[in-house]
């Protein structure tokens, strides 16, 4: 589809230039949908070089409306820029610089404001009957604040590692082979019933599962571009790398947390053999 875009574009322009043999309005149709093609292309190619900053691109869009209007309304362009050259050169970068003031005003704001993280106050609260369980584990105020936040954390993180995978056909084929979904889900669930092992589970929830995470976003992202370099290729096979040598270390954080319940089993299985065998050689015989 996005091979389809580009090739569209082409073909969009193509026939304005063919149509121009006949009519000249659609000459001045194929200039503007080159230039505004052109711009395109060159935010995409900002994009895949992650510079796609709003300096660039305010001032690629003013250069494109500019050249857009002044293709369609200014026709003595073309002859003041012959006889009074420099004029109409600072007068046109004087217009394209009035007008990227506030492209590039409007751009930031839209950025920050969609970067700018909001942490929505999720947090259910908290029962008097949860409350004193904590506090009979022997957790403080305090540690039952910093479990709640940090666990809370997680789930929105679990839940937008869920989303990404959902969402790309590579994430969703890496998760049916290493289940790192799964295993996410099923090491946060330990977490809840082992509060006072916050501590064991530190890789796991403050590097391992929000590194997956930040990856993951970008994995999405840049697999989204309508046009990819072959640099933006390279990463994406980078990065999916990488992204499997973290499922990995989280199948380990999960076996590394349950693996005290794994040796209490152990010692059960053994206790009930020797029971077992216990009761075997006292067993009389009857019929």
């Amino acid at each position: 589809m996005k091979k389809n875009l580009f090739i569209f574009g082409v073909l969009i322009v193509i026939a304005f230039l063919v149509l121009g043999y006949f009519e000249t309005f659609f000459l001045l149709a194929a200039a503007i949908a080159f230039i505004i093609f052109m711009a395109y292309l060159a935010i995409q190619a900002l994009e895949n070089r992650h510079k796609a900053k709003p300096l660039y691109k305010s001032l690629i869009y003013a250069i494109a409306i500019i050249a857009c209007a002044t293709i369609a309304f200014d026709h003595e362009f073309y002859y003041d820029l012959r006889y009074d050259f420099v004029e109409t050169v600072i007068e046109t970068t004087m217009k394209i610089f009035a007008l990227f003031i506030p492209i590039y005003l409007y751009i930031a704001w839209r950025k920050y404001f969609q970067n700018k993280v909001v942490r929505p106050n999720t947090l259910p609260p908290l029962s008097k009957a949860k409350e004193q369980y904590y506090h009979e584990l022997g957790l403080s105020d305090s540690e039952i604040e910093l479990f709640r936040d940090t666990m809370n954390q997680a789930k929105i993180q679990i839940e937008q590692l869920q989303k990404n995978v959902r969402s790309n056909s590579k994430l969703k084929a890496l998760d049916l082979r290493h289940d790192y979904l799964k295993i996410s889900k099923a090491l946060f669930k330990e977490i809840v019933k082992n509060p006072t092992r916050l501590s064991d589970a530190s890789l796991f929830l403050y590097t391992h599962l929000p590194n997956l995470v930040d990856l993951t976003n970008k994995y999405v992202e840049i697999n989204n571009h309508e046009i990819k370099s072959r640099e933006a290729y390279d990463r994406l096979e980078e990065g999916i790398q990488v992204i499997e040598q973290l499922t990995e270390l989280i199948q380990r954080d999960y076996q590394d947390f349950v693996a005290d319940d794994f040796e209490d089993m152990d010692i059960e299985i053994n206790m009930a053999k020797k029971q077992i065998e216990k009761d075997s050689d006292h067993q009389t015989l009857q019929f």
